[in-house]
């Protein structure tokens, strides 16, 4: 029986795993990794690879309020391939936009269609609001905004929202938060 060669950054078993069936890395993969180094720039990640992964601290969760911490050594985690060179080895990953697309999949199972949802708003850009859902971005246009939330300039209020369209190629939510008004007066209305 062969005895299979792990990294040199310690025993690991996703290393042998990858080396026994010889996978090949490719974008978009997502995969466990070990934090062995963290440096000003980047932490590095022990992924089982020949070469550790760099995971800069731009793709490092900030803002989410349930992971908002800072990684440490020995941790393990999964991370997201965002880049791999087989030439040099290089494998760039991240944390962030791998908890993105988990929010966007659980998102995705919502019924919203019938429901009014509150999400936090951010900031105020050119035609309407950035609100924040749970961790997604949502944008709310000035057509569907009542002139109080217009107004209003402060972070952290909620607005009630009702989803308008929602794309997934491009991972946008469109709200409206007059017709979440209008769906709440509705049953008081009469003709």
């Amino acid at each position: 029986m062969s005895k299979i060669l792990t990294p040199k950054y310690g025993a690991n078993k996703i290393a042998n795993v990858l080396l026994k069936y010889n996978y090949q890395v490719k974008n978009g993969d997502i995969l466990a990794g070990t934090v062995i180094g963290i440096e000003r720039n980047q932490t590095l990640i022990d992924m089982g690879l020949k070469q550790a992964a760099f995971l800069p601290n731009t793709e490092i969760l900030n803002g989410q309020t349930e992971n908002n911490k800072k990684l440490r050594i020995n941790e393990i985690a999964e991370f997201l391939v965002l880049k791999h060179e087989n030439l040099t080895n290089t494998t760039i990953i991240s944390l962030s936009r791998l908890t993105s697309l988990r929010l966007w999949e659980r998102f995705k199972q919502i019924d919203f269609k019938n429901m009014i949802i509150f999400a936090n708003s951010e900031q105020s850009i050119w035609g309407g609001k950035l609100a924040d859902f749970d961790g997604l971005k949502c944008f709310i246009p000035n057509s569907h905004l009542p002139k109080y939330y217009r107004r209003k300039t402060g972070r952290d209020n909620l607005l009630p929202m009702k989803v308008l369209e929602v794309k997934d190629k491009r991972y946008q939510i469109i709200g409206s938060s007059r017709l979440a008004f209008l769906k709440k007066q509705s049953p008081s209305l009469q003709v």
